[in-house]
């Protein structure tokens, strides 16, 4: 059995996003101090779920999408700037976890989604 396919098999995938890039951009998790340093991750499990399933790649695309929030931290609404960083590491972090998942159901609706935003 391959590494990515054992990876698959045990239910999880690791979202990551640099917290250095998050601290230079004035974006930092609630109750943190702003200069983080390491890396930030958030566990989203899928054993439950049968990606081949449109239900399960939904379930799984939402649970990634949270996951990618939790990453970013908070941001005030009212700096136009910390809203862009927030939104650039909001887009990496979602990215990186649908290529680390290797799905190519999650991958299509994720372009879709990415897409949509892009139009509207």
């Amino acid at each position: 059995m391959t590494t990515k396919w054992s990876a698959l098999r045990h239910g999880f995938a690791a979202l990551c996003i640099l917290a250095a890039g998050m601290a230079a951009s004035g974006i930092a998790a609630a109750g943190e101090p702003q200069r983080v340093t390491g890396v930030r991750s958030v566990v989203v499990r899928y054993s439950d779920l049968d990606l081949n399933r449109e239900q399960g790649s939904q379930a799984v695309y939402a649970r990634l999408r949270s996951a990618a929030r939790r990453v970013c931290g908070s941001v005030d609404p009212r700096d136009a700037a910390a809203r862009l960083a927030w939104r650039t590491c909001y887009r990496k972090a979602l990215d990186h976890a649908v290529a680390e998942l290797h799905s190519a159901q999650v991958t299509a609706l994720h372009a879709t989604a990415s897409s949509s935003r892009r139009q509207g």
